[in-house]
């Protein structure tokens, strides 16, 4: 679900971007040295135009590139499904919690077989 309204910053918060709250599925993976080095699911917490929080299964080793795809919860003229792909770097690590420094996102539609969400689709 997306909120129109940023989340309130904590007092001392280094982020100068707003949060906005995203909860929606994602696959992710961890690279190095040019290979996968792990891969799986999860959720989005909160995203900025420069920063995602994603929970997942297992905690996540900061410094690594990642590739994040989001299954975004709005669809394109009402009936195109969309998922958001992030590029990026993870950067520190709270429980199953990452944050994740985006470098570069494109939108890509996605075919309606391809929704993982246990919610009902619109598409």
């Amino acid at each position: 679900m997306i909120s129109a309204s940023p989340e309130a910053k904590p007092q001392g918060q280094r982020r100068s971007n707003d949060r906005y709250p995203v909860a929606a599925d994602v696959v992710y993976k961890l690279m190095g040295d040019g290979r996968i080095l792990t891969e799986g699911r999860g959720r989005s917490v909160n995203m900025s135009s420069k920063g995602l929080l994603i929970e997942t299964e297992a905690a996540l080793v900061p410094g690594f590139l990642i590739e994040v795809q989001i299954d975004w919860p709005a669809s394109l003229d009402d009936c195109v499904c969309l998922s958001l792909h992030v590029r990026g770097r993870t950067l520190r690590c709270n429980g199953n919690h990452t944050a994740v420094a985006i470098g570069g996102y494109e939108f890509r539609t996605r075919r309606r077989a391809q929704a993982r969400s246990s919610l009902p689709s619109l598409c």
